[in-house]
């Protein structure tokens, strides 16, 4: 859990919760050879307003970004009909005695409206992903989902082992979420309260690996093989990887493969309590 009885480390420590906020990492490598310089930060994707403009500064000289392609807001943003329509679907499946008709529409509820209620910035105004340089790190992912059989197959059956999910883990899941959600409505959901939610979610290490299994590591070694097609073909000095905190881990081991070496890491506050 906690290396002071205050924080939580979640994610082998890439998203860490505190007395004072909630906290992400940029880490800084460099190649012993090529003397290439790596930056990896990793972010939540929702917070304060300040956390962005941070990274966004960490980044304004590096030659080439490859960011998460989902990671930062659409340019095609749904009309409020359309929103507001989703919500009240999501909201009577909630309803539902039936766990796995609920599951996946309450998380989603959840973190959308704790978002807006805490009015976290989405970080759209710190990043111009369409300067030179920047590029989806994950495209390719996408591509290959829609077209390759055999990762459509793997995709399936690590979908199939979020579905079995112990029938208790979601019902308490749920539950955590309906009052939440009956909090938010009543005025009284705080910042602290989202960080704890996050600890909730995020401790129990069977649904981490369930999670990073099925959604995280095949993108993380596509964005990697990206990468190296552009250390190929561009000879960067400087790239950076701003992918979600979730990701860096085992974005981290795959850069170290590479025979890249940490020289340092900095804390970023996501979100202030």
């Amino acid at each position: 859990m906690d290396a002071d009885n205050n924080s939580h480390y979640l994610f082998e420590g890439e998203f860490v919760v505190k007395l004072d906020g909630i906290y992400t990492y940029a880490h800084y490598y460099e190649h012993p050879e090529s003397k290439r310089g790596v930056v990896i930060v990793g972010m939540n994707h929702g917070g304060d307003k300040e956390y962005f403009e941070h990274m966004a500064k960490l980044l304004e000289n590096v030659e080439i970004v490859l960011h998460e392609g989902g990671g930062l807001p659409s340019t095609q943003e749904e009309t409020a009909e359309e929103v507001e329509k989703e919500e009240q679907e999501n909201l009577q499946k909630l309803a539902s005695e039936d766990v796995d008709e609920a599951f996946y529409p309450a998380v989603g509820s959840y973190f959308r409206k704790a978002h807006k209620f805490l009015q976290l910035d989405g970080g759209g105004g710190a990043f111009d992903c369409s300067k030179t340089g920047w590029e989806p790190g994950d495209a390719e992912f996408f591509v290959k989902l829609n077209n390759d059989e055999k990762l459509q197959q793997f995709m399936a059956e690590r979908q199939k082992d979020l579905t079995r999910l112990m029938p208790e883990l979601k019902k308490e899941v749920i539950e955590f979420i309906r009052k939440a959600l009956k909090n938010i409505e009543n005025g009284q959901f705080t910042k602290k309260d989202f960080g704890d939610g996050f600890i909730f979610f995020w401790s129990d290490k069977t649904l981490v690996n369930m999670f990073l299994g099925a959604l995280g590591k095949p993108r993380d070694e596509i964005v990697m093989e990206r990468f190296d097609q552009i250390v190929r073909e561009k000879n960067p000095h400087t790239v950076g990887i701003m992918f979600g905190a979730a990701h860096i881990t085992y974005q981290r081991k795959l850069l170290e493969q590479r025979g890249y070496t940490l020289r340092r890491s900095i804390e970023l506050r996501n979100i202030a309590f």
